[in-house]
């Protein structure tokens, strides 16, 4: 039996496409709602819920994920466990499967600051739409390379919306001001991770005359976008997804 498909059973490409849909209607239509009506203070204190909640959520990732990727890195090597199809465990699986759904779920950040009339970007609805396409797209084409990427994420994520939910409380913890050095570390181990696993696949699967290690675990599709998106966010090096930060 799958674990993985037992417990987090994965979307489907038109189930992802309604999701989408369903986001932006919300979205746009709840703007022109609002714009009539005065922001609840109750809105607030779900926010600030919602925020501890996603702060912990990710951080179990990071931590799942750090514990299932050393075991990794012990017994395939650094390069097996960013490239080889091998490094793509069941409860590796398990873990970017219940991250997938996570993200889903931080669809809520949007609805909470339209309900709470703060401005919203649309690099926020790029962001959001762009995590869940690319985590959906890494999972079908069993990217290996992607578990990397989703540790730092994860990790970054965990700090984000913690200092968020103190935000909100009106805290202001002092180490905030290191929190875009730490968000510009963790895009640059992203780029680095995703540009080496997309040389080596690219030059294995299609031009072997090109010097490589050897062959990494993934698709051209998945390659392209994986690559194509977290290259997007270079030009966006102080870019924070949750445009709510404190201070």
């Amino acid at each position: 039996m799958d674990l993985s498909v037992e417990v987090a059973p994965m979307p489907t490409l038109s189930s992802m496409s309604v999701l989408f849909i369903t986001y932006l209607s919300v979205l746009f239509g709840m703007r022109e709602v609002m714009k009539s009506r005065v922001p609840s203070s109750k809105v607030a204190m779900a926010f600030r819920i919602y925020d501890l909640f996603i702060s912990m959520a990710s951080l179990s990732i990071a931590v799942l994920l750090g514990m299932e990727g050393w075991s990794i890195l012990n017994r395939l090597g650094v390069y097996g466990a960013i490239c080889s199809e091998e490094a793509f465990t069941p409860g590796l699986e398990l873990v970017l499967k219940l991250n997938l759904y996570l993200t889903c779920y931080q669809l809520l950040d949007t609805v909470f600051l339209v309900l709470l009339q703060k401005s919203i970007t649309v690099f926020h609805i790029y962001h959001h739409i762009t995590v869940i396409l690319i985590a959906f797209i890494e999972l079908e084409g069993r990217v290996t390379v992607y578990w990397v990427a989703i540790f730092f994420a994860s990790g970054f994520h965990s700090i984000t919306y913690f200092i968020c939910f103190l935000g909100i409380a009106g805290s202001k913890p002092w180490w905030l001001r290191y929190i875009k050095s730490l968000n510009l570390l963790c895009q640059k181990m992203i780029l680095m991770c995703s540009a080496f696993a997309a040389y080596n696949y690219f030059a294995d699967t299609h031009l072997p005359q090109l010097p490589h290690i050897g062959s990494c675990a993934g698709t051209d599709t998945g390659a392209i976008v994986g690559i194509g998106i977290t290259v997007s966010y270079v030009f966006f090096p102080d870019f924070m997804p949750f445009g709510r930060l404190p201070g």
